[in-house]
């Protein structure tokens, strides 16, 4: 039984470091690097997989605003990751 919940757990782990687009902490660097000082106070990264960005914003008002700059941020992001794998879309989320 514990060769099972050792497998299991071995093939979980490798599940999610494959899922990831990129190490958490380089895009977590280039998403600081890309968003404005006061961008920054209010964003915070929650995920990157698939080619899919995951922001969470403090307030609905900045939900909207980065919305409607959502095709500059992703022009921006992509031009500072460069050889890496692009990003295909960024998604907000309150919270």
């Amino acid at each position: 039984m514990e060769l099972i919940k050792g497998t299991i757990q071995q093939l979980i782990e490798e599940w999610k470091t494959k899922k990831s687009l990129l190490p958490k902490d380089d895009i977590a660097r280039i998403v600081d690097k890309t968003l404005s000082a006061k961008e920054r106070e209010h964003v915070r990264l929650i995920y990157c997989r698939n080619g899919v960005l995951g922001l969470a914003v403090d307030s609905s008002a900045w939900l909207y605003q980065l919305t409607l700059h959502k095709t500059k941020l992703l022009d921006k992001l992509n031009k500072k990751i460069k050889d890496m794998q692009q990003i295909k879309d960024v998604r907000f989320h309150i919270g």
